[in-house]
This record gives structure tokens, C-alpha cells and sequence, in this order.
């Protein structure tokens, strides 16, 4: 098994590009690099050690020159000004599905979409050049509302459940609080609006749908 990592994907009709951030691939060539327990030791991915230990139980995937796409990942986070972020993120998520899906109609497109339930962030573009003798600009949310905006977003992007169809092969939500201050904790956020066990796009709903339509489209592999 073999993985690429920002990946250019190219729409073989209307040649609109794209780099999507994980995709899971055939090589084009033998050469191997780095694992996916590398890969997050390299972008310091701070995990616990019973993650550590889960991710080490995987199956090992290496890096590669990416030949044929047979997943790939489109991942984006909503950190605060939610409302004013939906226009944005919707359509660089619906771009997303059309270019994997114009490169290759076979390739499962998934989406992965994090959303900020805490009511204050200190974002960093507004505290760039903050002085610690001077208040930092915290930003204030109206949640859940904030949240929900995204939350609800996601849910009017087209999905589809046949290669004849039109839209993501698998979407998924984790809402986290996070502040963003060096002190408070990031935790993730199971009360409304997260989405709920069972849910089309709770993250382990969506996992398992992938790892069934992956077996399904590519069980000669």
C-alpha cells in the first residue's frame, strides 16, 4: 500500500488542478520513501502514547511517486469566522470531488472537514505582531450557531453512491474547542452540533463506509 502527499490531481476535461492533501495510490515507480509513522514525527503531530501504539498497528503504508489515485483526501479547518468562511470552504470542497473524480471517475473522493466549537480564538493572522505588554485580540463566536454554519454546509454537498453520479464517495465532521492560547487544551467537541455515532458524517461512519466501498471498488488489487 502506498500513499502521496499533496498530491497535484488534474480534471482530464476541463484541466482545473488541484493538490489534494492524502491520497492512496498505485506507485508509478519502486521507489519508497518515508512511512506514515515518519511522516508524523516530521509535521510533529503530537500523539499520546496509546495513538502512537494504534497508528503503529496499521498496516504499513510508504510514500511514493503517485502513479494511479485510487483515494484521495480533501482535509480543511474552520477556526473562526465561521459564517463568513462558508462561501469559501463550499466551494473549494465541491471543487475538490469534481477534479479527483475528472481524473479518474473510479477514485473514492473523501472530505474531511474540522469546525472550532469554542467561543473565544486567538487567531494568529490577528495577533501577528502582538506585543505581550499589550491585550491580544481574541475573536468571540456565537456558538453553536458558529458551528452549525459549517456543520450545515457540509450537509448540502453532493454525495454520491455510484460512479455514475456526482459528488463526494465519503464526507466526514470533527468539531473540536479549540482556543488557542498556548494554555487552554484542545478536546474534541461529541455534544450538538457534532455529529452523533451513526451519523453519515461521523468520522467512524465515514471510515467504515470508505474501507467497505474501497473493498468493493478495488478488491482485484
Amino acid at each position: 500500500m502506498f500513499f502521496g502527499v499533496n498530491h497535484p490531481m488534474v480534471d482530464y476535461v476541463h484541466r482545473k488542478k488541484k493538490n489534494l492533501d492524502l491520497v492512496v495510490c498505485r506507485p508509478q515507480t519502486p521507489w519508497r520513501g518515508r512511512n506514515l509513522l515518519q511522516l508524523a514525527a516530521e509535521y510533529k503531530v503530537r500523539l499520546t502514547p496509546a495513538q502512537a501504539a494504534e497508528l503503529g498497528k496499521l498496516p504499513v503504508m510508504l510514500e511514493a511517486e503517485v502513479g494511479a489515485v485510487l483515494v484521495a483526501l480533501e482535509a480543511k479547518a474552520c477556526m473562526t469566522k465561521h459564517s463568513a468562511s462558508v462561501p469559501r470552504l463550499y466551494d473549494e470542497l465541491n471543487s475538490s470531488h469534481q477534479i479527483v473524480h475528472g481524473a479518474s471517475n473510479n477514485a473514492l473522493s473523501i472530505g474531511m472537514v474540522t469546525v472550532n466549537v469554542a467561543h473565544e480564538f486567538v487567531s494568529p493572522d490577528r495577533n501577528k505582531f502582538f506585543d505581550p505588554a499589550m491585550r491580544t485580540d481574541i475573536s468571540k463566536h456565537g456558538q453553536p450557531r458558529a458551528a452549525e454554519s459549517i456543520v450545515n454546509m457540509v450537509g448540502d454537498l453532493p454525495r454520491r453512491t455510484s460512479t455514475s453520479a456526482v459528488g463526494y464517495d465519503g464526507l466526514g465532521i470533527v468539531a473540536l474547542d479549540v482556543r488557542n492560547d498556548n494554555v487552554a487544551s484542545v478536546t474534541v467537541h461529541t455534544a450538538h452540533p457534532a455529529p452523533k455515532p451513526g451519523d453519515i458524517f461521523h468520522y467512524e461512519t465515514m471510515l467504515r463506509r470508505m474501507a467497505n466501498e474501497y473493498d468493493s471498488a478495488f478488491s482485484r488489487i
